[in-house]
C-alpha cells in the first residue's frame, strides 16, 4: 500500500485521504442512521404496546362502571372499545416481525377473545335478567291491581249487605274474604321487599322469604278460590292465583339469572386480569427489545467510533510516512549543506514521479554538481599549491647557488 502511495502526487495523496476520511463519516453517518431508525421503529412499536395497556385499562374501567350501575352506555362504551383493540391488533401486527412478537400478540388476542366471550355472555344475561324484573314489576302491578279491586268489591258488597241486614254469617263470610285479600297484599309487599333486597344485596336468605311469602299467597289464593261461593269472587282469586304464578317464574328465572351471573362476572374478572397481563407481557417485551436495541445502537455506534479514530489515525500516520518524513529529510539535508559542513556524498530516495521525488532528485543533482564543483577546486588548489611549493624550492636553490658561486666583479 506505501508503495502505491509513493507513486502518487502530493495533491493525489491529499485528495485521497480527505477522501478515505469522507467516506468513513459518510459510513459513519449511515450506520448511525440505520440504527437510529431501527431505535424509532422499536419505539413505535413499544408505542403500540403501550396503546393495547392504555385500551385495557379502558376496558376494564367501562366494565366496573357497567357492573356497578349497569348502564347501557357503559356497556355499549366496552363493546365499542374492544372494537378499537381488534383494528388497532390489525394495524400494529405488520410491524410485529419476529415470531416471539407474533406469539405474544396471538395470546393476547385469545385472551380478548375469551373476555369478549365472557362479557357478552355476561351483557345477555343481564339483559334478560332485565327482562325478568321487568316481567316481575308487571305481574306485581297486576297483582296489586286486582287485589285492590278485589278489596274494593269486597267492601262495596259488605256494605250492601249491612244495609239490607243481612245475617252474621254472611257478613263473616265478606269478612273473610276481605282479610284474604289485605293478607294477599301482605304477602305481596313481604316478597316484593325481599325481592328488592336480593337486588341490591343478593343475599339468598331473601330467595327463602320471597318463596316463603309466594307460597303462603299462593295456598291463600288456592283456599280462596275453593271456598268461594260468588262467581266474581272465584274469579278475582284465580287471576291473583295466575299473577302470582308468573310473578314466581319471573322471579325464579330472575334468580337462575343473578347466581349465573355471579359465575359469568367472577369469569369475566379472571378473563379481565389474563388479557390485562398479556398486554402488559407485550409491553415488556416491546421494551426489553427496544432497550436492547438501544445498547445494541450505542455499542455499535462507539465500535464505529472507535474504528474510524483507529483509520484515521492511519490515515494521518500514512501521510506523515509518504509526506512529513520525506519533506524532512529534504529540509535537514538542505540545512545541513547550508551550514557549510553538509555530506554532499548523502543521497535522497527519490523513487516516483510525485513532488518529493522530484524536489529530492533535485537535491541529489545539486548535491553531486557541489561535489565536483569542490573537487575540481581541491584538485586545482592541490595543483597550484605543489606548483608553488616548486616554485619555492626553485627559488630557495636559486639563491644558495648565488650564494656560493663568486662574483665576478669580486677581487682575488
Amino acid at each position: 500500500m506505501i508503495l502505491i502511495i509513493d507513486k502518487l502526487t502530493i495533491r493525489a495523496r491529499l485528495v485521497a485521504g480527505f477522501g478515505v476520511l469522507l467516506a468513513v463519516l459518510l459510513v459513519l453517518t449511515v450506520i448511525a442512521i440505520l440504527s437510529l431508525d431501527r431505535v424509532v421503529t422499536r419505539t413505535g412499536k413499544a408505542d403500540d404496546a403501550n396503546r393495547l395497556v392504555k385500551y385495557v385499562l379502558d376496558i376494564r374501567g367501562e366494565e366496573k362502571n357497567y357492573l356497578l350501575r349497569g348502564s347501557a352506555k357503559e356497556a355499549q362504551n366496552v363493546q365499542k372499545l374492544i372494537m378499537e383493540v381488534e383494528n388497532e391488533i390489525e394495524k400494529i401486527r405488520i410491524g410485529f416481525d419476529t415470531a416471539g412478537n407474533h406469539e405474544l400478540l396471538d395470546a393476547f388476542v385469545h385472551e380478548l377473545g375469551e373476555y369478549t366471550r365472557v362479557f357478552q355472555q355476561y351483557l345477555q344475561l343481564d339483559q334478560d335478567s332485565n327482562s325478568q324484573k321487568l316481567a316481575m314489576e308487571a305481574a306485581a302491578r297486576s297483582l296489586e291491581g286486582v287485589l285492590d279491586e278485589f278489596r274494593d268489591l269486597q267492601k262495596q258488597q259488605l256494605g250492601a249487605l249491612l244495609a239490607r241486614g243481612v245475617q252474621a254469617t254472611d257478613i263473616q263470610e265478606e269478612l273473610d274474604e276481605a282479610d284474604a285479600a289485605n293478607r294477599l297484599i301482605k304477602y305481596l309487599l313481604e316478597a316484593r321487599t325481599e325481592e328488592k333486597n336480593f337486588q341490591l344485596r343478593g343475599d339468598s336468605k331473601a330467595i327463602e322469604q320471597v318463596t316463603a311469602s309466594l307460597t303462603e299467597a299462593l295456598g291463600l289464593a288456592d283456599e280462596l278460590a275453593a271456598g268461594a261461593e260468588r262467581e266474581t269472587s272465584k274469579q278475582v282469586a284465580l287471576s291473583v292465583r295466575a299473577d302470582l304464578l308468573d310473578y314466581r317464574r319471573a322471579f325464579e328465572k330472575f334468580v337462575a339469572d343473578r347466581v349465573e351471573q355471579s359465575k359469568l362476572q367472577a369469569l369475566l374478572v379472571v378473563a379481565a386480569r389474563a388479557l390485562e397481563e398479556q398486554a402488559q407481557a407485550l409491553r415488556a417485551d416491546q421494551k426489553g427489545e427496544l432497550l436492547a436495541d438501544i445498547d445494541g445502537a450505542e455499542m455499535l455506534i462507539e465500535l464505529v467510533a472507535a474504528g474510524a479514530v483507529i483509520l484515521a489515525a492511519l490515515v494521518a500516520w500514512l501521510m506523515v510516512r509518504t509526506v512529513v518524513v520525506p519533506l524532512n529529510e529534504v529540509t535537514f539535508a538542505m540545512q545541513d549543506v547550508a551550514e557549510g559542513e553538509g555530506d554532499l556524498t548523502r543521497r535522497l530516495p527519490a523513487q516516483g514521479d510525485h513532488e518529493i521525488a522530484q524536489l529530492a532528485k533535485a537535491f541529489n543533482a545539486f548535491s553531486e554538481k557541489m561535489r565536483t564543483a569542490i573537487e575540481t577546486v581541491a584538485e586545482n588548489v592541490e595543483q597550484l599549491s605543489s606548483a608553488s611549493e616548486e616554485l619555492s624550492a626553485t627559488a630557495l636553490q636559486s639563491n644558495a647557488a648565488s650564494a656560493t658561486r663568486p662574483s665576478r666583479w669580486q677581487r682575488p
